[in-house]
């Protein structure tokens, strides 16, 4: 179902609940997936129509990790309905092949703020959907220090990214692993945080990020 004036539109299964400010950050759970979403309504008028009646809004979208698994599949989601859509990434583990046609695809590194805020204001963007981070657990034991760099360091430069070029809106991607061993399953909202492994800990660490910037706003 869609989400009344959201620039961008959150899967049915993931409940997302208004809040004031210019940044709600806000929790999503079902019976197969948890995490943690930052969404932001839109602090001026709305973007342009793309049809009367669906009352959708066609909006330029940064998608981070946009050559990955499932960050190109919401490059794809996004084109279809009608969105301008650049896709961020290094391509260390994404494939070009996966990012559907219509997309600009850009070869680049989300820890480079120069680099995102320059293509947050060339491409006009008015919404980030990040998806750029390492996720696999077992590496995170063996490598913390850079999965505390990509993880963490990369979701602080595009803060400061999206903060010089003015975009204040943003969809974040984290992990059931920040509840750690669940007590019951589907994973409540208000379960405890306690991850239990480096992966898990520095997702939870950019929400906390996030949850920042929402309480002190777009120029903190």
């Amino acid at each position: 179902q869609s989400q009344h004036q959201e620039y961008v539109q959150a899967p049915a299964r993931k409940r997302v609940a208004p809040g004031p400010g210019p940044c709600v950050p806000v929790r999503y759970a079902d019976a197969s997936s948890s995490g943690y979403a930052c969404r932001c309504r839109p602090a001026g008028p709305p973007g342009r129509a793309v049809g009367e009646s669906t009352r959708e809004l066609r909006v330029r979208v940064l998608v981070t990790g946009g050559a990955g698994y499932i960050g190109s599949v919401i490059v794809s989601r996004l084109l279809a309905r009608g969105h301008a859509v650049t896709a961020l990434d290094d391509l260390s583990r994404g494939h070009a092949a996966a990012v559907a046609p219509g997309a600009h695809l850009v070869a680049g590194d989300v820890r480079d703020g120069s680099l995102v805020a320059g293509l947050l204001r060339d491409e006009g963007c008015e919404a980030v959907v990040h998806m750029a981070a390492l996720a696999e657990v077992a590496e995170s034991v063996a490598r913390p220090d850079v999965y505390r760099e990509v993880n963490v360091g990369g979701t602080e430069a595009l803060l400061g990214a999206m903060r010089a070029a003015g975009v204040a809106r943003l969809v974040f991607s984290s992990t059931a692993a920040v509840y750690g061993a669940p007590d019951t399953v589907p994973i409540g909202e208000s379960a405890p945080l306690r991850p239990e492994n480096p992966y898990g800990e520095t997702k939870l660490a950019a929400e906390r990020l996030l949850a920042a910037a929402s309480r002190h706003g777009p120029d903190s």
